[in-house]
């Protein structure tokens, strides 16, 4: 039973779901587990301190609290280890989350982390970068990289543009 957990927190992530994550993790209190948190102290330092807990082996596993993007960063963090990455989906769409059957029950999930089987994936590399869903380039990466941040979050609660290409 992992007793351990390292939380990076993007509290920025999704819409409406910080109630989500509060529960888990007092979920993970309650059952005696040690839980110590990073949140917004920026992507760098983040890393920084993600790292140097996997390297000194103080924790059972490293929690993201957030969506896709916040899951490939930490999961760059952890990968190449034997520390497992454990997931509180918070964000817009949660497409990991939803393609390994991971629900938002604040029970399930505290009973996954605390005990759940970790399962090894291979994650590619594409420019130095691990990506664990899909992998774009040319005219779809130069949206995403292009995407206003307030058009994302806007997503949440209506439908998204739909960009069809024809040639």
């Amino acid at each position: 039973m992992r007793r351990r957990f390292f939380v990076i927190d993007n509290t920025t992530s999704g819409y409406g779901g910080r109630g989500l994550a509060a529960r888990v993790l007092g979920l993970l209190r309650a059952s005696g587990a040690r839980v110590d948190s990073c949140g917004d102290a920026g992507k760098d330092a983040v890393r920084a301190r993600a790292v140097e807990a996997v390297r000194n082996g103080t924790y059972d596993a490293v929690v993201a609290v957030g969506g896709d993007g916040t899951i490939r960063h930490v999961a760059s963090t952890v990968a190449g280890t034997d520390v497992p990455l454990g997931i509180i989906p918070l964000g817009t769409g949660n497409v990991l989350a939803h393609e390994i059957g991971l629900g938002r029950e604040p029970k399930a999930l505290a009973a996954a982390l605390l005990s759940g089987p970790a399962v090894s994936i291979v994650a590619p590399v594409a420019n130095g970068e691990i990506f664990l869903l899909m992998a774009g380039a040319g005219f779809d990466g130069r949206v995403i990289q292009a995407l206003n941040p307030s058009a994302k979050a806007s997503s949440a609660s209506s439908p998204m543009p739909v960009l069809c290409f024809r040639p």
